[in-house]
């Protein structure tokens, strides 16, 4: 059993720890990809899109439908990739506790 002074530095050791997994999130970059390779969407952490990629072969004035179909594919991926890779970082540092306070 810890005392409440082990307590408060074990707690403490948890936010610094949840701090630097906070930080990695916000350095990652993800790449989503539709149709292939020919459409990528590259998000950051913050969850900002920062580069849209679209080969010329994927682009037909007549289905521009499909080419923004194609993109909301891309962009859902890069999102899903970083929900998991944000889930997979801070299940790293809580070793899966439900810490809601501290994030």
């Amino acid at each position: 059993m810890l005392n409440p002074q082990q307590l408060r530095e074990q707690i403490r050791r948890v936010q610094e720890e949840v701090q630097r997994a906070q930080e990695d999130i916000a350095a990652m970059v993800v790449v989503g990809y539709a149709a292939g390779e020919s459409v990528q969407v590259e998000i950051g952490g913050d969850q900002q899109v920062r580069a849209v990629r679209i080969s010329p072969a994927v682009v037909d004035p007549e289905e521009i439908e499909l080419l923004e179909d194609l993109l909301k594919i891309a962009i859902n991926d890069a999102l899903t990739q970083l929900q998991d890779a944000t889930a997979e970082r801070m299940n790293e540092v809580t070793g899966g506790m439900d810490l809601p306070d501290l994030m």
